[in-house]
C-alpha cells in the first residue's frame, strides 16, 4: 500500500496493556484516508475537499438559506445539509457578518440592492447601477462632472455629498464600486477593470469621450481667462463641504423680535434680485452697488416693516440672491465681482451672513420664502443646474439658523400662498413660465375663488404687466441697480421692496423706493 503521510494519534484512553492509541489514522492519498479500529479492522473512507468561498458566493449561500428556512420550512441544520455546507461554516460567516454590522459600516447590500442613509432617509440603489456611477464619475472612465452625475441619479445636493462620502466616491476611484471589487481578487479583477476602461473607447462612448475633451479645452480657456481676470478660483467640488464646515462653525445664536402689534395685519414683502457679491463703480447712469449698499437697504427694509407695526410678516426673497456663483453667468460677469466675496461659496455665505441680519431686525416674522432666480445657479450652463441651487442651500443654512423659530420653505420656480383670502404668486421671471399668458399663469398656480397676484423681479424695473378685476401680474424693482450688462442692455432702475395686505378681498400694493 503506498502511504503518502502517516500520522499517529494518541488519545486519553488507551488498549489493554499495549500503550497504542485506539485509533490510528493514515492518509493514504489526497481523497482517502485509512481508519485502524481497535478491533484490528481497516477502514477506508472519502476525505472531505475543502472548498473556498468569496464574498459573494457566502452572501448567496445565507441568502438561500434563509429562503429555504422562510419558505420551504427547512430547519437551519436541514437548510444546510441541502446546500451542502457545515452548519459551523454558517455560524463563522453570520458571526463575521455580525461583525460587520458592530463597526457600523456605511451601507449594506441585499438581494443586488445597496442601502444606505441619508440625513435620516433611507437611499436604495441598485448593484450594477452604483458601479456605473463609479464608472461615468471616475476618471478612469467617461470622468463626467459631478453635476452631471448628480442629474442622472436625481439626487439633491445634499443626497449626493452623502453617496460620495458612504462609497469614498473620488475622481481617482476605480470604475467599479469598492462593494464589487471586494468580491473578486487577482486576475479576474483585473480583468474585469481591464474591460471596463476599454469599454470607454468603445463606439457607443465616443460620443461622450469627445464632449468631455471639448469641455476640458472650454474650461481650460474659462480658467486662464478668470485667473487672468481677477486671480478667481473655480472650486464648485468643495462648495458642498464649505457650506457643511460654515453651518458647523455658525454657532452664533441668533434672535427674532416679537413685539404686540397695534395692527392686526398681515404683511406680506417681497424683495428680489440682491445679486450679493457685485462690486460696481458708479459712472454715468450706472449707480454704484457693493456689499455694503446692499446691507445698508436691507437695514432700510427692516425699519420700514417695523414700522408698519404688522402683527405678522411674510416675507419672500424673490431670485438672483447672489451675483454669480461661477463667475461666468455672463461672458463678462467677472468684471462686476467683488475681490473679497465675488463668487461661489463665499458668495453663498455672504447671502446667509447678510440675510442672517436682516431677519435679526424684523419684527414677528411668520414665514420667509425663497424662490431660485437665473444667478442662483451652481453652473455657468442652464442646462445642468435647473434648480438654482445656491437656493437650496441657503435655505439650508437659514433653516438650520432659524427654523426652531420661524417657517422657512423654498423652490426652484413658483411659490403660492393664500394669505387673508389673497392668493400670491411668485416666480422671479426667467423661465417659460412667465412667457405664459397672465391668464394661464392665474388659471394654472391661483387658488379659485381669490384674487390672484403674480410678483416678479428679473428685468431689475417696475411694471404692470397684466390687470383684470379677478388678478394681475407685476415685475417689481429690485435691491441691485445694475451693472455694464444691464447698462449696455439699456436697463436701469431705482432700487426698492413692496409691501402688501389684505383689504379682506384684494391687495394693498405699495412700491417703497430705497436709497
Amino acid at each position: 500500500m503506498n502511504v503518502e503521510k502517516t500520522s499517529l494519534t494518541r488519545h486519553s484512553t488507551f488498549g489493554k496493556g499495549n500503550g497504542f492509541a485506539k485509533t490510528v489514522i493514515l492518509k493514504l492519498t489526497n481523497r482517502l484516508k485509512c481508519v485502524l479500529l481497535k478491533n484490528g479492522i481497516i477502514e477506508l473512507e472519502p476525505l472531505k475537499r475543502i472548498i473556498m468561498y468569496n464574498e459573494k458566493q457566502k452572501q448567496e449561500i445565507l441568502e438561500r438559506l434563509k429562503d429555504l428556512q422562510d419558505n420551504y420550512g427547512h430547519s437551519r441544520r436541514s437548510g444546510c445539509k441541502e446546500l451542502g455546507v457545515a452548519e459551523s461554516t454558517v455560524r463563522s460567516w453570520e458571526r463575521a457578518t455580525i461583525q460587520v454590522d458592530d463597526e457600523k459600516q456605511p451601507y449594506y447590500v441585499q438581494k443586488d440592492k445597496v442601502f444606505w442613509e441619508s440625513k435620516g432617509e433611507e437611499m436604495i440603489i441598485d448593484l450594477e447601477h452604483l458601479d456605473d456611477v463609479f464608472y461615468q464619475y471616475s476618471k478612469h472612465g467617461l470622468n463626467k462632472t459631478a453635476v452631471q452625475v448628480q442629474n442622472i441619479l436625481g439626487f439633491t445636493a445634499v443626497q449626493w455629498q452623502s453617496f460620495k462620502r458612504t462609497f469614498q466616491l473620488v475622481k481617482d476611484s476605480d470604475v467599479f464600486s469598492p462593494y464589487s471589487l471586494s468580491l473578486v481578487s487577482g486576475k479576474e479583477k483585473t480583468d474585469m477593470i481591464a474591460n471596463k476602461i476599454a469599454e470607454k473607447y468603445s463606439d457607443k462612448n465616443m460620443r461622450d469621450v469627445i464632449a468631455y475633451e471639448s469641455d476640458k479645452q472650454k474650461n481650460r480657456a474659462y480658467q486662464k481667462a478668470i485667473k487672468k481676470a481677477e486671480g478667481l478660483d473655480y472650486r464648485r467640488r468643495e462648495f458642498e463641504t464649505s457650506i457643511l464646515d460654515y453651518i458647523t462653525k455658525a454657532t452664533g445664536k441668533v434672535i427674532v423680535k416679537k413685539v404686540k402689534a397695534k395692527s392686526k395685519r398681515h404683511g406680506v414683502h417681497t424683495i428680489a434680485d440682491l445679486h450679493a457679491g457685485s462690486d460696481v463703480e458708479a459712472t454715468y447712469n450706472l449707480p454704484a452697488y457693493n456689499t455694503e449698499i446692499l446691507r445698508d437697504r436691507l437695514d432700510q427694509i427692516a425699519i420700514k416693516i417695523n414700522a408698519e407695526n404688522n402683527a405678522k410678516n411674510t416675507i419672500c426673497i424673490n431670485g438672483d440672491l447672489v451675483e454669480t456663483f461661477t463667475g461666468l453667468n455672463h461672458m463678462n460677469s467677472w468684471k462686476g465681482i467683488d475681490n473679497k466675496y465675488g463668487y461661489g461659496v463665499k458668495a453663498t455665505i455672504l447671502v446667509c451672513e447678510l440675510l442672517t441680519e436682516f431677519f435679526a431686525k424684523v419684527e414677528n416674522i411668520e414665514e420667509v420664502l425663497i424662490v431660485a432666480g437665473n444667478h442662483d445657479r451652481t453652473t455657468s450652463s442652464n442646462q445642468e443646474d435647473v434648480d438654482g441651487e445656491v437656493v437650496q442651500w441657503v435655505h439650508y443654512v437659514l433653516k438650520a439658523k432659524f427654523g426652531h423659530l420661524f417657517n422657512l420653505d423654498h423652490s426652484a420656480d413658483v411659490m403660492v400662498r393664500a394669505i387673508d383670502n389673497v392668493c400670491y404668486i411668485w416666480t422671479h421671471g426667467h423661465l417659460s413660465i412667465s412667457k405664459r399668458s397672465p391668464a394661464e399663469i392665474i388659471n394654472i398656480y391661483g387658488i379659485q375663488g381669490m384674487y390672484c397676484i403674480v410678483i416678479e423681479g428679473h428685468l431689475h424695473t417696475r411694471k404692470i404687466k397684466f390687470d383684470s378685476s379677478t388678478g394681475r401680474v407685476i415685475v417689481i424693482s429690485s435691491l441691485f441697480t445694475g451693472n455694464t450688462f444691464s447698462k449696455n442692455l439699456g436697463y436701469s432702475t431705482l432700487p426698492g421692496f413692496v409691501t402688501m395686505y389684505s383689504d379682506g378681498k384684494y391687495p394693498i400694493v405699495m412700491d417703497i423706493p430705497l436709497n
